[in-house]
């Protein structure tokens, strides 16, 4: 009697509480224990280091379920899984045998996820004008129109129609059909110098933290050369002119709380740069102005929802300039260098961005540009900005390979 009265003395609670078990005490088991009683102590049971027994039908059910559940979701598509009858060894358990869900140790892993959007034909989809449109495998714009056409087949047993929707170039009408044939030269009536400078500073302010427009020192002279002549007839064959033109059509839009009709504030500045704008041999021939002013073009055309316009010609000229290198200073000199390491790094964001908005393959692989960014030594925040948007572009590259079977 002495003996089981000193046994049940020393035995061990199998469900002690926090403090009892941090403490490595003793501890009676009840709510509250014994020790925290005495000392007027909060007692916790922590439920999930509470030990329970539990039968292996039990097991095999809970297992059981999980295998269907992941089956009806779709989430298991692998070979290495297998389902195979597991008979229950409990003596006098008389159930029938039921499914369990096993590993296979002949496979080394799991089957790799793949998007079901980037396996078979590729989509297209025509707008009523006629024009096809290809919807990319990783594009918001064309992922959110498939899903779209399925739930429009599933609720009505049709083909979604496209009169209602807006395809690329139709949010805006710029009232120009690109002909070139009879546009007039006349100039527009241009701002004065304070509101030019005014408009400028805007586009600065809401842009030039990401994306490098143009060389502060260079143009800045020739706006004050361009509002000294009486005559602006000369400036209109000039690159800076078709510049100036389109940073006050950014400007505009900036500043401008209210647009009329169904053009943005200042499209007149930017229709007049595109029907000023020269062909491809001529822009050439000024790479480093040309690729500033095709920057300027393809994020305004981006912002008027014209995807397929903006995306291309910037880099073209800028890989042909070798601005994705490491240029050297020694025969450039280092003001050249600068100016073309904000271009290249405004050039490579605005690819990465069309490319992964329009669901395209990246043109520019990591491995093949340099990546030393310009300096700011008066802008210590551009440069912070510029690396942030960096290691974004490289995630977005990174991402559009998974979401493309890549």
């Amino acid at each position: 009697m002495d003996t089981t009265r000193s046994y049940r003395v020393k035995k061990r609670s199998s469900n002690a509480c926090v403090r009892c078990r941090r403490q490595k005490i003793k501890c009676s088991g009840s709510q509250p224990c014994e020790t925290c009683r005495k000392r007027d102590l909060t007692c916790v049971f922590d439920d999930r280091d509470q030990k329970i027994l539990v039968t292996r039908g039990f097991l095999e059910d809970l297992q059981r379920k999980i295998a269907l559940l992941e089956r009806s979701n779709g989430e298991i598509d692998s070979p290495g899984y297998r389902e195979q009858p597991l008979q229950r060894q409990e003596e006098g358990d008389g159930t029938d045998p039921i499914e369990d869900t096993e590993w296979d140790s002949t496979q080394e892993g799991p089957s790799e996820l793949t998007n079901p959007l980037s396996t078979g034909p590729s989509t297209f989809m025509a707008a009523e004008s006629g024009r096809i449109f290809y919807l990319g495998t990783s594009s918001n714009w064309s992922f959110s129109r498939k899903v779209l056409s399925l739930l429009h087949v599933h609720l009505y047993h049709s083909p979604l129609p496209t009169e209602s929707l807006l395809f690329d170039e139709s949010a805006y009408d710029l009232g120009w059909d690109g002909s070139r044939t009879a546009v007039s030269l006349e100039v527009p009536m241009t701002p004065s110098l304070d509101y030019s400078i005014y408009l400028i500073n805007s586009v600065k302010f809401h842009a030039g933290q990401l994306y490098h427009l143009f060389d502060e020192g260079s143009f800045m002279e020739a706006l004050y050369a361009f509002h000294n002549q009486s005559d602006h007839q000369a400036a209109v064959s000039q690159l800076w002119y078709i510049q100036y033109l389109l940073l006050i059509a950014f400007g505009k839009a900036f500043v401008v709380q209210r647009n009329h009709g169904n053009t943005p504030a200042g499209y007149e500045f930017f229709l007049k740069a595109l029907q000023l704008l020269p062909d491809i041999t001529r822009l050439s021939r000024e790479p480093i102005i040309a690729t500033e002013v095709l920057c300027c073009i393809a994020l305004y055309l981006q912002s008027l929802d014209f995807r397929s316009s903006a995306y291309g010609y910037a880099v073209r000229i800028a890989l042909a300039q070798g601005m994705h290198t490491n240029m050297p200073v020694d025969s450039l000199g280092p003001e050249v260098v600068q100016r073309c390491r904000k271009i290249w790094w405004t050039v490579f964001i605005l690819d990465r961005q069309m490319t992964s908005l329009m669901g395209l393959p990246q043109s520019l692989q990591d491995s093949q540009i340099h990546d030393e960014l310009p300096l700011f030594p008066s802008s210590p925040q551009k440069l912070i900005a510029l690396n942030l948007q960096k290691k974004m572009c490289h995630i977005i590259a990174e991402r559009s390979m998974v979401l493309m079977g890549g």
